[in-house]
């Protein structure tokens, strides 16, 4: 019996009707291996039932509130004043236990756990037992309170005239009645105010009975002495004091 072999060619058809063989050869594909679930980083919104833990796994999710991060399972969740809530989860075995380190960036303090690891209170260290498939807890850091910085003034005034004091930022000015230096004949006021360490204050001194006009720079003394304007600006970053001499 006679035997036929066929041997079948890819044709491309031309414009003209004319085919041509086109040569098929084989090339190989390449892969990227996908990424394992503990290298995901989780933020709010993205479900997380999608990235699911193995049958022997359980997931740690750990959420940050604040600024500042949290190390574990060889990486770390961070959030950042721009962004201060994000999420992070990984997977590990199940029974096993993972170390949460909290770190607060710079002007923020670790205010302390909640979730599993509430029990850990204000430690920033918090073993945490992966003893279900979702296990979570949460790290919350707040800004540093800047301390506070006295601002000192002292202004004396004859009998019939008058000042009027603003301070930028706006604050409260507590202020105490004396003789003065001319008892009798007019008064001194000492008075004190608080600032955030570094904060820059524009104190504005301004006659009363002329009808609020501009005192003249040289009234000034103290730290303001070489003001050139009724207006004085200082920073704040140590007590200062003032005065204003009123007295022609």
């Amino acid at each position: 019996m006679a035997k036929f072999f066929f041997i079948a060619t890819s044709m491309i058809l031309g414009c003209a009707g004319t085919a041509a063989a086109q040569d098929i050869t084989a090339k190989p594909v390449q892969t990227r291996p996908l990424a394992s679930a503990s290298a995901m980083t989780l933020r709010p919104g993205i479900n997380l039932a999608e990235q699911s833990p193995g049958p022997d796994e359980g997931r740690v999710e750990v959420k940050i509130l604040g600024g500042g991060k949290v190390k574990f399972l060889g990486g770390a969740c961070a959030a950042s004043p721009a962004d201060p809530i994000n999420t992070c989860a990984r997977n590990t075995k199940l029974n096993s236990a993972v170390q949460l380190i909290a770190e607060p960036l710079n002007g923020y303090r670790f205010a302390g756990w909640a979730g599993r690891c509430a029990s850990s209170n204000a430690q920033k260290q918090c073993t945490l037992a992966v003893a279900d498939t979702l296990v979570s807890a949460s790290a919350a850091f707040v800004k540093n309170a800047a301390p506070m910085v006295a601002l000192s003034l002292r202004y004396e005034v004859p009998s019939m005239q008058g000042l009027r004091i603003t301070l930028k930022p706006d604050t409260e000015l507590t202020c105490t009645a004396s003789g003065g230096a001319n008892p009798g004949w007019g008064k001194a006021y000492d008075c004190t105010a608080e600032f955030e360490e570094g904060a820059t204050v524009a104190i504005k001194a301004e006659d009363w009975f002329a009808g609020g006009s501009p005192i003249d720079p040289k009234r000034w003394g103290g730290a303001c002495q070489d003001a050139a304007t009724s207006i004085c600006t200082l920073k704040i970053d140590q007590p200062k004091a003032v005065s204003i001499a009123m007295y022609h």
